[in-house]
């Protein structure tokens, strides 16, 4: 295995010299494409102040090893099953010098969670698996204290945005299938599933910041102890209904029918998480906090996650519209968010696409209303 020392944040690693895609059947794991998701990690925890953090799936160290060089926790708890990996691990905690702060263990991970001495006790647990996260979300929900922090990942996006039903109701326990904001069902499916996860033990689940990046997907947020909080929890999961031929979505129920073309062809989709992914206050503060410890591209891509909050739990791809409406020109992505700002909607191109995509409070009718009006067309739906 071929070592090289490269640096991300302010942290040094030593880590193995990838060629092409990272595997789960590398010696040692480590993904150097996942740098934008730790600088994300960092800034976000700022302000959470961590002091008693767990990283019990290190790979080789590099997000927990961060935590303990950039945010000084009092107690950085390292493991990984993998002896080569856990020799890794050591080597850069002493290469950046943090021996008195970090703690390496080669243990199962659950096991670890349910076990160490600090189980019940730990201000902010990160569970960052290479496939989904469900093993390891038991464990990690009851060994974080009250009012602790968890961070979640999930590779298996194929499973969570729907373009493998089954996997996804075998992991997770939904209904889901490939939508044209399938991103946005990823990161809802995952929320969810984490607030059913938590339910099983009185605990409740807060989602503080969220993300789709780079084919996976991030949640950061609170776990609050109490039966009614977790009931309260439940209560934020539902459904969304999506007509497969105009593209119709609504919280709401409706018959069998879509309400606006007659289609039968309607897509349940849930339970997901359906308020906000994100706390305003707090993604603004992760991205003033990333600002300043120079991750740029973190900062930008929370400011946007801010600016979403108070938007649908979906949203709308103007070039399929404009295609379902038999528009003679496709609109602009700015003139489209103009539109609707200036009827006093909430518009913004969500952080997890670069398409002519947008993400507002307007309903369907609305959003069709200023797309046709913008576009100088009348248009015509296409059943």
């Amino acid at each position: 295995m071929e070592i090289e020392t490269i640096t991300e944040g302010r942290t040094l690693l030593k880590v193995p010299k990838t060629r092409g895609q990272p595997s789960s059947r590398d010696p040692v794991f480590y993904n150097p494409a996942m740098q934008l998701s730790r600088d994300l990690t960092v800034s976000s925890l700022v302000q959470y102040d961590p002091k008693i953090v767990c990283d019990p799936l290190a790979g080789v160290g590099a997000r927990g090893i961060r935590i303990a060089v950039e945010l000084n926790p009092e107690v950085t708890v390292l493991n990984d099953l993998n002896p080569r990996a856990v020799e890794l691990i050591e080597e850069n905690v002493r290469l950046n010098d943090v021996e008195d702060v970090c703690r390496v263990e080669n243990r199962d991970a659950n096991a670890l969670m349910h076990e160490d001495e600090l189980s019940g006790r730990f201000d902010y647990v990160d569970i960052d698996p290479f496939g989904p996260p469900v093993p390891f979300l038991d464990a990690a929900v009851r060994t974080v204290r009250n009012r602790g922090v968890i961070g979640v990942s999930a590779t298996d996006v194929s499973a969570l945005a729907g373009r493998y039903p089954s996997s996804a109701r075998r992991k997770y326990w939904v209904e889901v299938e490939r939508v044209e904001f399938y991103q946005e069902v990823a990161i809802r499916t995952l929320i969810s599933y984490i607030v059913r996860t938590c339910a099983k033990y009185d605990l409740a689940f807060e989602p503080h910041i969220a993300f789709f990046q780079r084919h996976h997907v991030r949640v950061i947020g609170e776990i609050r102890r109490g039966a009614r909080r977790a009931d309260r929890a439940l209560k934020q999961l539902g459904h969304l209904l999506h007509c497969r031929e105009c593209g119709y979505t609504s919280e709401r129920e409706f018959d069998r029918e879509c309400p606006r073309c007659g289609s039968g062809s309607v897509a349940r989709l849930g339970p997901l998480w359906l308020p906000d992914f994100a706390d305003r206050e707090r993604a603004e503060r992760g991205a003033s906090d990333a600002r300043e410890l120079g991750f740029e591209e973190a900062s930008e891509l929370l400011e946007t996650v801010a600016e979403e909050v108070g938007t649908n739990p979906w949203a709308y791809d103007i070039h399929r519209w404009a295609s379902r409406l038999g528009l003679s020109r496709v609109p602009s992505l700015t003139s489209v968010l103009e539109g609707l700002r200036e009827e006093g909607f909430n518009a913004v191109r969500p952080h997890y696409s670069k398409r002519a995509v947008v993400k507002t409070d307007a309903g369907p009718e609305e959003f069709e209303a200023v797309l046709t009006e913008v576009a100088g067309d009348s248009g015509c739906l296409r059943k």
